[in-house]
């Protein structure tokens, strides 16, 4: 007879190396633990190239295929929770569950014991066909640590401010729109009402002002939130589940979208006040951000997304919701069409436009190199969780045998959760090795005479300034411009094949273009919400 496989969520509380291939399978394990855990412990080391592309297709297909059968089911309140929570539910349902049942197939396992993996996932591979058994071991989604938050935060959360809007451009702030702000904050045409209280990143005098002159949006009370959790659990417990997929999803929405209903009757008191003319954003896939652009479209308020980092083009589905979209690159909007009917402006990236110019900003250390680490998308298979630990342990590879003794920081996204996991991959390496997460990202890349980088914004951050740059590529899949490998792109590297000896000068125009790097990035997307708000 033979044993099942023991089938975990993760590799929290385990010793990875102690896992065995043929009876240990882990759908996600933790990025840290990426080279210690044997290959064929990974769901992901069953997906070949073209199972990871079809993982992928199979997630987005099932979540359509959700929603339609589900649709008057999952729209409560007037709020489409299949539309507003779409990213979650590709990340943590539809995705996983595809993996899961291709990797199943691919290894030829039909029997596993579920070892910590939640009950609705278990249940989409029982429904594949594979004989599922349950150890009894209950899995226990704990709550977040609570922050060190202000009484004064703490009790503006409980009780709420209601919407005051009085000026007719709604922006919801991101670090490179400030420099817009400040540019409108004074305009006698565009009246900006703040997403929250206040207008980020503006001074406090500016702040105040613009708050007491335009109004806000404001917040949901506790109590309101307390009556959203409420009819959204009595929603989704109506109806019976069909099936393990449609439990697993609905599981997700109960755990993780209580406030929704909340969000979504606030914001449609936002838009009905009727002054709005526009609703400026950073990015339109979140739930903070769909359910504002569904009370918008509804209120007859139109939209604008500014895009806010370097598309990867990995399955988010940003940029595609909103009326209109500004872009960093004429490179961006290709890709983009192929998804949204929305009218797409070419603007540049009010971010960045301090690196239009042609010096580096620092002279950087020749014998100080900064490693950027590349990070998986939460939103398809192409690229897994080991991906982080190999990117450093190549860079590391090759520094080492192309310049030993260097001085080397590496630099983790930052999202990573485990930051200090990349030092000990420098233990026994003729290198110094540090790791810095902290220190802002154009300061640090001016210290360094290399930067081996990732597929990120960063990475074109670092040419652009100047500073000599290769990209580490680990990945063998397609990557867009400039880090497919073209000639006027960014220098390439595998971990098989490349040098460090001689890394040419950067493509400091390449890098400038895919980073919307223009001098006048900040004065055109003003000019395109001034003339979306006056409807020109």
């Amino acid at each position: 007879m033979t044993t099942p496989v023991r089938l975990y969520r993760d590799t929290g509380g385990l010793d990875p190396a102690a896992l065995r291939p043929g009876a240990d399978l882990v759908l996600d394990p933790l990025p840290e633990h990426g080279l210690a855990l044997p290959h064929g412990v990974a769901v992901d080391d069953h997906l070949d190239a073209a199972a990871r592309v079809r993982a992928d297709r199979e997630a987005l297909a099932g979540l359509a295929a959700w929603r339609a059968a589900h649709g008057p089911a999952l729209t409560v309140d007037g709020t489409d929770l299949g539309f507003v929570r779409e990213v979650e539910l590709v990340a943590q349902c539809f995705l996983p569950a595809a993996r899961l049942r291709l990797a199943l197939a691919a290894a030829g396992i039909a029997d596993v014991t579920g070892a910590g993996l939640d009950a609705d996932l278990l249940g989409t591979v029982a429904d594949a066909g594979v004989t599922v058994h349950s150890n009894g071991v209950a899995t226990v989604v704990a709550a977040p640590a609570r922050p060190n938050i202000p009484l004064m935060t703490r009790l503006v959360g409980r009780s709420g401010i209601p919407p005051r809007v009085r000026g007719d451009v709604l922006v919801m702030s991101y670090w490179h729109l400030e420099p817009v702000w400040e540019r409108l904050a004074g305009s006698a045409h565009v009246r900006l009402v703040p997403g929250g209280l206040v207008l980020p990143g503006a001074g406090r005098a500016t702040a105040l002002r613009t708050a007491a002159r335009n109004g806000w949006s404001g917040h949901p009370s506790q109590a309101a939130r307390r009556r959203s959790n409420q009819r959204l659990a009595a929603a989704l417990d109506a109806a019976a589940p069909t099936d393990a997929l449609d439990r697993a999803a609905r599981g997700l929405l109960r755990r993780s979208a209580g406030e929704t209903l909340a969000r979504a009757e606030h914001w449609r008191r936002v838009m009905d006040a009727g002054r709005l003319r526009l609703a400026v954003l950073p990015f339109d896939s979140p739930e903070d951000s769909r359910v504002a652009v569904a009370a918008a479209h509804a209120a007859g308020v139109t939209t604008l997304v500014v895009q806010h980092g370097f598309d990867a083009l990995l399955g988010d589905p940003d940029k595609t919701v909103a009326r209109h979209v500004a872009l960093w690159s004429e490179h961006d909007v290709a890709p983009l069409r192929a998804h949204t009917g929305a009218a797409l402006h070419v603007t540049g990236n009010p971010g960045g436009a301090r690196l239009a110019g042609g010096t580096a900003e620092a002279a950087g250390d020749a014998r100080r190199a900064i490693v950027l680490v590349e990070y998986p998308s939460r939103m398809s298979a192409r690229l897994d969780a080991r991906i982080g630990m190999r990117h450093v342990d190549a860079a590391l590879d090759l520094l080492e045998r192309d310049r030993p003794g260097a001085e080397v920081v590496v630099r983790p996204h930052p999202s990573d959760r485990a930051p200090g996991s990349y030092l000990p991959l420098g233990a026994g390496r003729d290198l110094r090795v540090s790791v810095d997460q902290a220190t802002p990202i154009e300061p640090l890349l001016g210290t360094a005479g290399l930067c081996v980088g990732a597929l990120s914004t960063a990475t074109l951050q670092s040419a652009a300034l100047g500073v000599p740059t290769v990209f580490l590529d680990v990945s063998g899949i397609e990557r867009p411009w400039p880090f497919d490998g073209a000639p006027d792109g960014l220098p390439r590297v595998t971990g098989e094949a490349g040098s460090l000896d001689a890394v040419p000068d950067p493509p400091r125009a390449a890098a400038r273009q895919a980073l919307g790097a223009r001098a006048d990035a900040t004065e055109r997307v003003a000019e395109l919400i001034s003339s979306i708000a006056a409807g020109t």
